[in-house]
């Protein structure tokens, strides 16, 4: 399969996520979508080196998030651009939400899933703030956050419930204190990198103890 290497279910299993069915055949079939979207009406959805690092650098990264995120609870991925994580989350069972707000990348999402016939998936064109406000704990996902505190800030004014954000960075020691963060093994994955998760109860309950 092109794009997609012969060991991927062992890829998969070494981040502790095991595909079940026809999911490998389906990330096949979105590598696919994403080669053939490139240079077209959709613009510049990845760098011209990137789709020979599409499965160690996009795919499977996006795979990482799963351990971190709530069974129970939808996701929202904000800045979806090519549908990393967000699609390959949709692809592994769960509901989610894609948030883009360039114009081009919106349209090449929505492509993308009524190609794929994700009927698990909603993808809205603007900023999360502007977005929201989403019912329910909420899973929040994001790739390339330079700052995650700003992010966390614009989530919670509109996050009425508690909600989680997992971010991957490049650097955990100058990240603001977190509630779970994990090194990301790599091999398989591309490059070294952390998962982290902020936890926060929402803007409807009051912390005790004089905090936020």
């Amino acid at each position: 399969m092109k794009h997609i290497p012969p060991d991927a279910a062992g890829d998969m299993a070494a981040l502790g996520v095991v595909p079940e069915g026809t999911v490998i055949d389906r990330l096949c079939e979105f590598a696919g979508l994403v080669e053939r979207g490139l240079g077209g009406r959709f613009g510049n959805l990845l760098g011209p080196a990137e789709m020979g690092r599409l499965w160690n650098r996009h795919i499977l990264e996006s795979v990482a998030y799963v351990p971190f995120l709530d069974e129970d609870w939808p996701v929202v991925d904000i800045g979806s651009g090519a549908g990393f994580p967000g699609i390959v989350l949709a692809l592994l069972g769960h509901e989610t939400t894609l948030v883009e707000s360039r114009r081009k990348r919106f349209l090449f999402l929505v492509w993308v899933r009524e190609s794929m016939k994700l009927g698990n998936t909603l993808v809205l064109n603007g900023r999360v703030e502007e977005c929201g406000p989403f019912p329910g704990p909420v899973s929040f996902t994001a790739r390339a956050v330079e700052d995650p505190r700003g992010l966390l800030r614009r989530i919670s004014v509109i996050s009425r419930e508690e909600f989680s954000l997992t971010v991957r960075t490049g650097e955990a020691y100058s990240l603001p204190p977190v509630d779970v963060v994990r090194k990301l093994p790599s091999p398989p994955l591309d490059r070294p990198g952390f998962m982290v998760q902020f936890r926060h109860p929402g803007a409807g309950t009051h912390r005790g103890n004089g905090g936020e």
